[in-house]
């Protein structure tokens, strides 16, 4: 849609199955949203953008506040033993297909 606008978005909740359509600004980062992915289906041309984690998802803690989404570890862990790792991808392409590969 045109600047401004409040882009369309997905993510699965804890399975495949639970494919959720929303907007950036009603995602819900409960029960796992992730991958989220935001698009514009009016306009191809545009990037479209995906964020996950791509190791220790159970670990990892969506958020979201207005049109802002944040990724990272969850704030009921305690201790992060030295030498963890996590990481996460951010992937953006020109159309939905170019942006999920």
């Amino acid at each position: 849609g045109p600047k401004g606008t409040d882009l369309p978005c997905f993510a699965y909740h804890g399975c495949f199955t639970g494919l959720k359509p929303c907007t950036v600004s009603t995602y819900s980062p409960k029960d796992q949203g992730v991958p989220f992915i935001a698009y514009d289906p009016e306009r191809e041309a545009l990037p479209m953008t995906v964020l996950s984690p791509l190791s220790n998802p159970m670990a990892t803690s969506m958020y979201r506040e207005g049109r802002t989404i944040g990724l990272g570890l969850m704030t009921t862990i305690d201790v992060i033993p030295a030498g963890s790792r996590q990481h996460f991808i951010l992937s953006a392409g020109q159309g939905i297909n170019a942006g999920m590969m």
